[in-house]
């Protein structure tokens, strides 16, 4: 964690946004597809841009997710923050080899190259 208590990595985003999201949050996100509720997503797209800095300059967290702009490093934050609410979902997004990539349910790989 820095001096301003943002996270330095995705993984610690990840961990402590999925801390600060409610019961209600949760169960939301489990009984809807991540592309039902669009303000969801820009709503909590912002909350983790304000809450971790993005536009203040973390960039830490920028650097480890190998991205330019706040909106790709959130929406990042946010596919991951699903899969770990989520678990049987089948899309999932991880980190391989400093690149973000998207694992789809056949076991093919699509490479993320900023497309969040």
């Amino acid at each position: 964690m820095t001096q301003t208590g943002w996270p330095e990595t995705v993984k610690e985003a990840v961990d402590r946004f999925v801390g600060y999201l409610s019961n209600e949050d949760k169960e939301y996100m489990k009984t809807h597809s991540r592309t039902d509720d669009l303000q969801m997503w820009i709503t909590m797209g912002r909350e983790i841009r304000n809450r971790f800095g993005l536009w203040q300059g973390n960039k830490m967290l920028m650097e480890d997710a190998k991205r330019e702009h706040p909106d790709d490093v959130s929406a990042i934050i946010l596919d991951l923050v699903w899969d770990m609410v989520n678990p049987d979902d089948k899309i999932k997004f991880t980190k391989e080899e400093d690149n973000f990539a998207c694992l789809m349910s056949d076991d093919t790989e699509e490479q993320a190259e900023g497309n969040f």
